[in-house]
């Protein structure tokens, strides 16, 4: 018994090598591949920066819960109370 395997050419198409800032902007720039092209555009959005706390669990399990019921999104009541307190013009 044999088997035959056949073994096509190397692709020769190569992308150009880019930097990092240049591949970072390109894709920026680029339509997200699953998006239809007929979807509406989504409202802009205030950009963002990730912060990472430590909590008490209890307090945790309780916001958790609250927001829950709620329908809420825990993220969003944080800034909500970040906002009541910072975002007052002084």
């Amino acid at each position: 018994m044999t088997k035959k395997v056949t073994i096509k050419a190397k692709p020769t198409t190569k992308q150009p090598a880019r930097s990092a800032d240049e591949w970072v902007s390109a894709g920026a720039a680029a339509p997200a591949p699953h998006a239809p092209e007929s979807a509406p555009a989504k409202a802009e959005k205030e950009p963002t920066t990730r912060y990472t706390i430590d909590i008490p669990k209890e307090l945790h399990k309780k916001m958790k819960a609250k927001c829950a019921a709620e329908g809420w999104k825990m993220n969003e009541e944080v800034v909500k109370l970040l906002r009541a307190k910072f975002d007052t013009e002084d």
